[in-house]
């Protein structure tokens, strides 16, 4: 009694499985993974691990109970119910349940750090390829690398803003689809970025709302949502 009224009150996940299921969860774990406690307790306790990690998380949680000595403390990602990928800390210790060898773990979401070291990376990358490629072209290809790192469904296009022109060249289109290799500012989500000098994202509503707003007639697909960003 005295350990379930203090699990349910920790700000961490703390689950126990044992063999192979899951025999108990508290209620973090519960708005960690998005699954009830009914259905996490059918569950294998490596199902809700991402695939790159399952194999390994299932094979020291084997050998664990066993008795023998495996990594207890390490980062990895699960998949939530609705399909977020989500980085966990994990601690895993071997305890007793009930007469038989079972596991005690607890988990952490560190989403929110693992997202903050990426963004760093991926700053510092591009910013190096602006000091060190050998060419314009070399330059958008790591953009472009990085840039799917964090946002993996993304199309990019670069554009260079000509203002004696008022036209956008885009050197670099990512989107076969996109046929338009230059583009008046007045047909482009891009110039509130020049106008603003700051990133912006917009949702494919906000996006019909900013064409009736200002004008834009832009040309081409529309996004779900749009991101744009400047580089100066």
């Amino acid at each position: 009694h005295k350990f379930r009224t203090f699990t349910e009150a920790a700000p961490v996940a703390i689950m126990i499985y044992q063999g192979e299921k899951f025999i108990y969860a508290n209620q973090e774990s519960l708005n960690i993974t998005e699954y009830s406690l009914e259905e996490l307790l059918q569950m294998k306790f490596w199902d809700i691990v991402h695939p790159d990690y399952q194999e390994l998380i299932k094979h020291r949680g084997m050998e664990r109970q066993k008795g023998k000595k495996v990594e207890g403390s390490y980062e990895f990602k699960i998949i939530s119910k609705t399909g977020r990928e989500i980085w966990i800390d994990f601690r895993a210790e071997l305890i007793e349940f009930r007469g038989n060898p079972a596991v005690l773990l607890t988990a952490l979401d560190v989403n929110d750090r693992k997202r903050s070291e990426l963004v760093r990376t991926v700053t510092f990358n591009i910013s190096e390829a602006a000091n060190t490629a050998v060419s314009q072209t070399d330059l958008f290809q790591t953009i472009h690398t990085e840039m799917k790192k964090l946002f993996p469904q993304m199309n990019v296009i670069i554009g260079l803003y000509k203002k004696n022109e008022q036209v956008f060249q885009r050197p670099y289109i990512e989107d076969a689809s996109y046929l338009y290799k230059s583009v008046p500012i007045k047909n482009a989500f891009s110039s509130l970025v020049i106008e603003q000098k700051k990133s912006l994202l917009f949702s494919g509503d906000e996006l019909n709302e900013l064409k009736s707003k200002f004008g834009i007639d832009p040309i081409g697909k529309h996004p779900e949502s749009w991101l744009g960003v400047p580089m100066q």
